[in-house]
């Protein structure tokens, strides 16, 4: 007949109590390690978030650049037209061609 003593039952014990262990940190280590690859999925995304934003930042300050170059094209526009004005205004009061050439024509 097979009998059961206290050494088996306290063997039996521990070995489930062993297992229980085992399957405990082999779930941990899993889970650890589908953190690990969610922490470094989660790295790539905020380096590349960062990399847009100074990529968007660059063009900004581009684009600032550029229109501060228009604004400054538009003032020297404004000063040629200026001195375009003044000159035409000047030459108003000189004798016009056809003028100078009845002039001419008398002589």
């Amino acid at each position: 007949m097979f009998t059961i003593g206290m050494p088996e039952v306290l063997g039996f014990v521990i070995t489930l109590i062993g297992a229980g262990w085992a399957l405990i940190k082999l779930s941990l280590n899993q889970f650890e390690k589908r953190l690990d690859d969610k922490l470094k999925n989660l790295d790539v995304a905020v380096s590349e978030i960062k990399r847009l934003e100074l990529e968007i930042v660059r063009n900004d300050a581009k684009a600032a650049q550029t229109y501060v170059t228009i604004i400054g094209h538009d003032k020297s526009l404004e000063r040629i037209f200026d001195m375009l004005g003044r000159i035409e205004a000047s030459l108003s009061n000189k004798i016009s061609r056809d003028e100078v050439e009845r002039i001419i024509h008398r002589t």
